[in-house]
Order: C-alpha cells, then structure tokens, then sequence
C-alpha cells in the first residue's frame, strides 16, 4: 500500500467515525508486516506505556467529542484528572473562553479591606483587557462539594493565572497560593507571581522567577500597571 493509498484510507475513517485529526492516533508500519503486535510485546515497558498514554488521550478526547464537550485549542485534562469532565464542562458552560479565563490565586478573608479592594482591582483590571478572572470561591462545580477537586477544576479550564503574594495579613508564604501557583506552572500555563513590595516570606524555588510588584497600600495605582507590563509580555 503507498502513502496515497494509506492517507485516502485515513480520511475515511475520519468521515465515516466522525473522529477529527486532533482526536486520532494510529500507527503506520514503514513496512507491510502482520507481526505488529509481536513486535510491540519487544518493546521496553517505557516506550508501550508512553504508547498507550497517547492512545487512551486520543480516545477520550474523541469520546468528550461525541458526548458534545468539545476539547479543542490549548484545554486539555491531563492523565489523572479524567475524573472532572463533566464538571469542566460545566465550568465552561459558565466561561466558556478557556485561553482567556484567569485562575486568580489569593488568601481568602472577606474581612481583609485590603485582600477586596486587591481582588477588586485585579478583576476590573483584567475584564478591562477583556479576559475573564474567577477564583476557586466563586462558585462550587462538584456535586460532592470536594474543595481541592473544585480547585482543580478552576485551574484545568484557565489558560492563565495570577498567584498573589503578600504576607501582611499573615506572616506567611499562603501554602494555599503556593500549591496553586506549582500547578498552574506544572501544567505549562502562562502564571504571573504578583508580589507585594513588602513581601518577606520568599522561597528558594521562586527567588529566581520573574515577579511583578504592587504596593498593598496603593493598590489602585500600582496593580493595574504590574498587569499591564505582564500582559504585554504575553503577546
């Protein structure tokens, strides 16, 4: 069979499956040879398992197609996190523009003046750059209302984040924050640090990341412009 004969086969089984490109995985021996299978069972364990990772993705990207929540652009839910489809479904029901959905990470006091008028200033900020902030708080999408999965569900369906740092409400690194921040950048999202000038609790795995700064005392003045200048390396 020649590559023209292989590739019109392909587009077959695209139309008649109704299985897009981006939701298809296969592979095209070099040779005709009916001992494919055999030869998988040669290979390292390493090499059939990162084989079977990329199919079982394909698949059930193809099978959230059918079922109507279609995964396209930069969204993915990682291995391990199939879990909450239904419920990162639903979130986009709500906002549905991943790449422009922002994971807002923060201490959370409704009491704090100053953590409202930041979480204010941020989200007016960003809506005004036509982005969509949400944070974890806004509004509970599992059924069993597990806090962290809610969390994870936040983070999976934004394209972006902005991790707060302050620490005077509490003297502390927000263990809450940091955990946000190392998953937002585990799975590759563009994620702004957003550090008060007076911020003291820094650790050695982010003293040599690129930070943005804000006064907490001027917050009106100098939160806007840290979000700007952070914006505007994105582009």
């Amino acid at each position: 069979m020649n590559p023209e004969q292989t590739l019109e086969i392909i587009q077959r089984i695209y139309a008649d499956l109704n299985i897009r490109p981006q939701d298809w995985a296969c592979l095209i021996p070099e040779e005709t040879r009916r001992d494919a299978p055999e030869e998988r069972d040669q290979w390292p364990m390493s090499a059939r398992l990162a084989l079977d990772i990329q199919l079982n993705y394909a698949i059930n990207r193809q099978l959230h197609y059918i079922r109507g929540f279609d995964l396209v652009g930069n969204f993915m839910i990682p291995p391990g996190y199939e879990f909450l489809s239904k419920e990162c479904e639903r979130f986009f029901r709500d906002h549905p523009r991943y790449e422009d959905n922002v994971f807002l990470m923060t201490r959370f006091d409704p009491a704090n003046k100053f953590l409202a008028t930041l979480d204010a200033t941020i989200r007016q900020t960003l809506r005004g750059k036509d982005l969509n902030p949400v944070r974890a708080d806004d509004k509970m999408y599992m059924p069993d209302r597990n806090l962290w999965n809610n969390v994870c569900v936040y983070m999976l369906c934004c394209g972006k984040g902005v991790a707060i740092l302050e620490d005077r409400a509490a003297d502390e690194f927000n263990p809450n924050v940091a955990l946000e921040y190392g998953f937002m950048r585990a799975l590759n999202r563009p994620t702004l640090l957003l550090a008060d000038k007076g911020f003291r609790n820094l650790r050695a795995d982010i003293i040599g990341t690129l930070r943005e700064q804000f006064d907490l005392l001027d917050i009106e003045n100098t939160v806007p412009e840290a979000l700007e200048r952070w914006l505007a390396g994105l582009t």
